[in-house]
């Protein structure tokens, strides 16, 4: 339901969210057929050196 009266509805495709505290990412996206799809992504830090 639209807030004012004369408000027209849309849809959004595609949303990408990245919070830097927990350094995760959300990706919500609408894919043609109206599948809805959430990723979530993260880096990945390791506690030892990566060798060169």
């Amino acid at each position: 339901m639209a807030v004012k009266p004369q408000a027209t509805q849309w849809i959004i495709r595609e949303q990408i969210i990245e919070d830097p505290v927990s350094g995760l990412t959300f990706q919500f996206e609408v894919m043609p057929k109206g599948d809805a799809r959430l990723r979530v992504y993260t880096l990945v830090i390791r506690g030892d050196p990566v060798a060169p």
